[in-house]
């Protein structure tokens, strides 16, 4: 597969993701906490950074989403940590 076709599937997936992670604010925002265009942007590219280091891929929409839906009301998270802490989740996802 030449360099091209991956990097436009890389951007479809990329895009896809943004959208589903948008949704989440939706159910987020009762909760107090959300995410910036800016937030979704750079935890959907630690993704990726987080599955090219570890070596593994991921099928579907992917973790990331599961995460925002299971720890989003959380009382000991607040919007100020809001995205370090679904980063930190997202790392330990694929480390273990």
């Amino acid at each position: 597969m030449s360099e091209n076709i991956i990097l436009t599937i890389l951007n479809i997936k990329k895009k896809q993701l943004i959208m589903n992670i948008k949704k989440c604010n939706e159910l987020t925002i009762k909760f107090g906490v959300s995410l910036s265009d800016e937030a979704i942007e750079r935890l959907i590219n630690k993704r990726f950074e987080v599955l090219k280091n570890t070596g593994r891929i991921e099928f579907d929409e992917g973790i990331l989403k599961k995460l925002i839906e299971a720890f989003c009301d959380s009382p000991y998270i607040m919007q100020n940590n809001y995205e370090e802490t679904l980063e930190d989740l997202l790392a330990l996802n694929f480390i273990m």
